[in-house]
Order: structure tokens, then sequence, then C-alpha cells
């Protein structure tokens, strides 16, 4: 479960690794990643924003995991610009076999499997329909969590440009 931690960028390396935070900085893109920058500290971002890729010197927030090494790094979850209350980091719950969830989920097609994947990094196979690779609000029913599936039972589109509809009728 994550509960994300407002910490200063200045104070990372005293956050326990693997401990959940909300940080504030300014998002460079090099060549082989992405940095978030404040007050002359600077610490690698790992992944991209889930929804939303920030401009280049962007004032953003970030939240995601500390993954503290030789040098800390940010495994990112999302991010907003600074002041954007619109955007707020997702509480996952815990599932049980037979629930019907609802998630905000990037679906990717790996092989033969559809997988949804949600800014947290948690992960299921998804069952039904064959959808494009995009963003959706995806509903579905947990058949089992070993590996983590689901049973989709809608998924809308999630795009500025439309909305669409997929899935079966629960």
């Amino acid at each position: 479960m994550h509960n994300y931690a407002r910490i200063s960028l200045i104070n990372i390396s005293d956050v326990s690794d693997g401990e959940s935070v909300i940080v504030m900085g300014r998002y460079e893109r090099h060549l082989h990643g992405a940095t978030l920058s404040q007050r002359g500290k600077t610490i690698d971002l790992v992944g991209e924003p889930f929804d939303w890729i920030p401009g280049q010197d962007a004032a953003i927030e970030v939240w995601g995991v500390v993954w503290q090494g030789i040098q800390p790094r940010l495994v990112v979850h999302n991010a907003r610009q600074v002041g954007d209350t619109s955007r707020m980091p997702e509480q996952p719950r815990e599932v049980c076999v037979g629930d019907t969830v609802t998630l905000t989920a990037r679906v990717t097609n790996y092989a033969d499997q559809q997988v949804c994947c949600t800014a947290d990094r948690q992960s299921y196979v998804l069952i039904g329909d064959e959808l494009e690779e995009r963003l959706y609000l995806v509903s579905g029913q947990v058949l089992g969590l070993h590996p983590p599936t689901l049973r989709l039972i809608s998924a809308v589109s999630i795009s500025s440009n439309s909305i669409t509809q997929q899935g079966e009728k629960p």
C-alpha cells in the first residue's frame, strides 16, 4: 500500500529504501533518461510518468518509490505540474479473487497476452476483448492473484481526442 510522504529533494538520502514519496523539482530530459532537480540536488528518475510527460525544465511534483544505493533514484509512478490539484496519487487497495475492480491502467500486449499496468506498477493479465495499446479506465473481475488476472468487464479509452468504450457486459 502506498502512502506518499511529501519530502524535499534535499532530504532524499534520509528516506528509507522503498518508501513512497512525493517530490517537487525541475524536470529535465536527457538522452539516457530524466532527472529532477531542486536547490542544487538532483535525482535520477527511473521510468516515465504514467499518463503525462512534462515539458523540459517544467516545475513538477513526482510521486514514486525511492531506491537508495550509491546514488538515490526515484521509480516514477506519475507526475503533475506544480499547483495541478486535478491529478493525485491513487491509493491501491488489497484485492481478493472474485472482487470487481476499476483501475486507470495502460494496456500493453506481450506475445499472446494483454497486460494492464497501473501508475504504481500493479500489473494484471487481462482476459477478454483485445484492446489497443493505450490508457484505459478498466473494470474487471479478479480471477487470480498468481499471476494477477482480470476478466475484462469494460474498458473506456482515456485520451484527449476521443473516448471510446470496449468490453463485454457484466
